[in-house]
């Protein structure tokens, strides 16, 4: 999910994406301290069958890094999932951090 920041005004869907994070960080705060759902906890749950693990495309940013904590400037970075971002305003949020948008793609001169 990427959520658009215009220079003014709110940011649409935001206050439901904020309770959907909020939830999903209680329960794994529950998990890390011990506590596991019961059979009467998942009762309501929805049942998924004939189940695996999949795997989604999921947006992020790709450029040139400069002051990255562990990649080295000058080095083609790959972000962790893209969620927040505001070009306009100059900035990104990725799961893992900011970011700083400088020049977009074509107009730094490099490719």
């Amino acid at each position: 999910m990427v959520l658009h920041v215009p220079p003014h005004g709110p940011v649409e869907d935001i206050g439901s994406v904020i309770e959907r994070l909020r939830g999903l960080l209680a329960d794994l705060e529950q998990i890390e301290a011990g506590w596991r759902p019961t059979s009467r906890d998942l009762a309501q749950a929805p049942r998924l069958d004939d189940w695996r693990i999949g795997h989604r495309a999921v947006p992020c940013l790709t450029g040139v890094a400069e002051r990255h904590p562990v990649i080295r400037d000058g080095r083609h970075a790959l972000t962790s999932d893209l969620w927040l971002i505001a070009p306009d305003l100059s900035f990104a949020r990725t799961l893992g951090r900011f970011y700083r948008l400088g020049l977009p793609f074509g107009e730094t001169g490099r490719h």
